[in-house]
């Protein structure tokens, strides 16, 4: 049977015997995959496709050079975990899991001992000064100074002040090199006797000078009177000359000038042994006011010298004015001294 151009059959064609295709495209089958054409375009059905697979390949971190690879019969591999790491299977699902009990944290990367001390533990670690907060309280003081607060006699406690009771009305304090103040007011010490020496006497004083009596009422010229001395039996200071007149002493700016005598006890109680120890000049006022020489500053204008003399020596002290008051004038004086009795 012969046709001539395109024929389109309509029913079912069977052929008996073999079929031969010419002029074949090359094309993709949509559907089934057993029937093809032979090298001679002869239309055959091949054997169902069937077989092993002839190769596998498995390439983890480890890289390609060292993948695991099977090439021949059955492709069987192992997946195993290792400490910190489990591995299980579902059917097809292989699931990778941490296993936290079996981590070794000290051997992780950028462990740091110093991050994990045990705080519970003796002498665990140590924390840097900067990393400490201020605390509410003084933490310059030390344990061996508070134990030798009772147990040594030679290491120095330094306190800025200690508060006896109450705060408010008990406070031992230092005011300066050898002087402790109680609320303010300065303890006195064997070092530190104060000594009060009183005189009054009437006189024209000028422009001379004229020792102050400390055994009477009369001044005298000269420091070898009788009534001029005393024997100051251990070393001191003269602090301050209180004085009061009865007539006025600010008459054409008057001033008036003390000054501080002594004689060596090593020496003959004589004029030409008379030595100036130290000079305070004062303003006059008028005789309703009390003026005062404070022998403690001899740095003001007009003194010089120092308040200070010798166990053993004899003292003096005379005044003079500027000015001629030129008037009959009663004098009361107060001289207060202080006294070291520690080598008494």
């Amino acid at each position: 049977m012969k046709f001539i151009g395109q024929y389109i059959q309509s029913f079912i064609a069977r052929f008996r015997s073999d079929v031969y295709l010419e002029d074949i495209s090359t094309g993709t089958i949509a559907s089934g995959g057993n029937l093809g054409l032979d090298s001679n375009n002869k239309i055959v059905k091949a054997t169902e496709a069937s077989g092993d697979i002839t190769g596998v390949s498995i390439t983890t971190d480890s890289g390609g050079g060292s993948k695991a690879e099977d090439t021949s019969g059955s492709a069987d591999f192992s997946i195993l975990g290792s400490n910190g790491v489990g591995v299980t299977n579902s059917g097809a699902t292989i699931t990778a899991v941490a296993v936290p009990a079996e981590i070794d944290h000290d051997s992780l990367s950028n462990f740091l001992a110093a991050e994990h001390v045990d705080w519970a533990g003796a002498s665990a670690g140590t924390i840097h000064s900067t990393n400490i907060p201020t605390l509410n309280q003084s933490t310059t003081g030390n344990a061996a100074t508070a134990t030798n607060l009772t147990a040594s006699t030679s290491t120095a406690v330094g306190l800025g002040t200690i508060e006896l009771g109450h705060a408010d009305d008990t406070t031992i304090a230092r005011s300066a090199s050898g002087t402790v103040t109680i609320e303010g007011k300065e303890v006195m010490t064997k070092d530190k006797k104060l000594h009060v020496v009183h005189a009054s006497f009437q006189d024209n004083i000028n422009t001379s000078a004229h020792f102050i009596p400390f055994n009477s009422t009369f001044e005298a010229a000269a420091i070898t009177s009788v009534n001029v001395p005393i024997i100051m039996p251990v070393a001191g200071k003269l602090l301050k000359i209180h004085m009061k007149a009865s007539s006025n002493h600010d008459t054409s700016s008057n001033t008036v000038t003390f000054k501080l005598y002594d004689v060596d006890n090593d020496e003959i109680w004589s004029t030409a042994n008379s030595n100036v120890l130290g000079t305070k000049v004062i303003d006059g006022t008028a005789r309703t006011a009390l003026m005062e020489a404070d022998f403690t500053d001899l740095s003001t204008s007009g003194a010089s010298g120092t308040n200070a003399f010798a166990a053993g020596d004899l003292i003096g002290v005379t005044m003079e004015n500027s000015v001629n008051i030129a008037t009959n004038t009663n004098y009361l004086i107060t001289m207060v001294f202080e006294l070291d009795f520690n080598s008494y």
